[in-house]
């Protein structure tokens, strides 16, 4: 099982790492931090990495196969196997075009959007969520969640989005305003820890 986590976590790195936000001077105490913010995907590298392999979708019906055919057994009279293979691939599907809306390039769509008196917060915390991501890869990992909402990073405490965002490549922030989430809860500090170690 962690095996195939590990092939899942090394796309998600190598994603991560061609549209990284972080502070170019991480290390340094100065007072102002200057972020490199390669989020909005631009390059076909950006484009390849972004999206799930084509194995994948056959990855999630084999893991929820077992599941569904046991619902079938025990439930004959209701159409499980339509339905909950309608509901992996619609989720799926679902993932795939929410993320690649959240990589749009801020100032092309979103933040004309975010400047706007009424929504503009609701579509700044929309945004922020996986931006956020991106800066802190920990945090903000429900990105279709339920019906789009990320329930799962509200029950394990991994949601955080900040006042600031750091929307423009090479902005400029005060330190105590760049994204500092808080820590995962225990039990997904742990399951963090059991991959990591399979992957040594």
């Amino acid at each position: 099982m962690w095996k195939s986590l590990r092939a899942f976590e090394a796309k998600h790195g190598e994603h991560h790492a061609l549209t990284h936000v972080k502070p170019h001077n991480r290390e340094s105490t100065e007072e102002v931090v200057v972020v490199l913010n390669k989020y909005p995907i631009t390059v076909f590298e950006q484009i390849r990495s972004s999206a799930f392999p084509a194995y994948a979708l056959i990855t999630f019906v084999g893991i929820f196969a077992p599941i569904i055919a046991l619902l079938q057994f025990t439930m004959p009279g209701l159409p499980w196997i339509t339905t909950g293979l309608a509901a992996v691939i619609w989720s799926f599907y679902l993932y795939e075009v929410l993320h690649a809306l959240w990589h749009e390039n801020p100032t092309t769509s979103w933040k004309t959007w975010i400047e706007l008196p009424i929504v503009g917060r609701l579509v700044k915390s929309v945004y922020g969520f996986h931006l956020i991501h991106h800066a802190h890869h920990r945090s903000n990992m429900a990105i279709s969640g339920f019906f789009g909402l990320p329930v799962p990073d509200w029950i394990f405490g991994t949601y955080y989005v900040p006042e600031k965002l750091p929307l423009d490549n090479h902005m400029t922030m005060k330190r105590s305003d760049y994204p500092n989430p808080p820590p995962p809860c225990k039990l997904i500090a742990w399951l963090d820890s059991k991959v990591g170690k399979q992957g040594e």
